[in-house]
């Protein structure tokens, strides 16, 4: 199902349909109406596998092929600063010793965590179906969580059909063809991306790769 409104967008996807190279590097996300804390929330639950897009301004939205794809650079860029910083390594730190099991192999849970995961188990589950059983458990390392995240992006979505159809139904667009309705989150994104942004996306996530390696 492709919603026509922005939703949740998949890792790096959503921050990179963004505005032209020389305003981002001028003025930052946060004078195209971005919010910062969004982004960094966005990304840093991207390496958990879990797609919390920050909201993309509409101005963003209806900028032309081009700049859209001189702005993977820039967020790119943007991206990479906030993995090395020193508040992405605190919250990964602690993110990784609350995943860890404790006392009888149980996972820490506080109060809200409890009140909020009945309502989060179905999301979840969706939202998971389509990958490995492990893809979303942290790594002690944050480099070796990093390169799986990236690798797992460049293997769902390396078979993109961008010429793919889709028809009307209600509120939504779908795939003509039904497989496509069972494809990863990142594979529709980037169609919706369009051909030239979505393999500037790839291109950029294929050379962090390789940096990582």
């Amino acid at each position: 199902m492709i919603r026509r409104r922005n939703g949740s967008l998949a890792w790096l996807a959503a921050l990179l349909l963004a505005a032209p190279l020389a305003v981002l590097a001028a003025e930052g996300i946060e004078a195209l109406g971005f919010d910062k804390e969004q982004v960094e929330l966005s990304l840093f639950g991207a390496m958990r596998g879990a797609y919390y897009a920050p909201d993309v301004p509409a101005a963003v939205r209806a900028m032309s092929a081009d700049d859209k794809k001189a702005a993977v650079q820039t967020l790119g860029g943007f991206a990479k600063s906030y993995y090395a910083s020193t508040d992405f390594k605190k919250a990964y730190g602690e993110a990784y010793k609350n995943s860890k099991p404790k006392g009888f192999g149980l996972p820490s849970l506080n109060a809200k965590q409890i009140a909020t995961s009945a309502a989060t188990a179905e999301a979840d589950k969706a939202m998971h179906k389509n990958k490995p059983a492990d893809s979303w458990q942290l790594e002690k390392d944050p480099k070796v969580q990093l390169k799986k995240r990236l690798q797992s992006f460049l293997t769902v979505t390396q078979d993109v059909d961008y010429a793919a159809a889709t028809h009307a139904n209600g509120s939504f667009k779908v795939f003509d063809k039904a497989e496509y309705e069972a494809k990863p989150r990142e594979w529709k994104l980037c169609y919706r991306a369009g051909r030239e942004t979505g393999e500037a996306i790839r291109a950029f996530a294929e050379s962090w790769l390789a940096e990582l390696k």
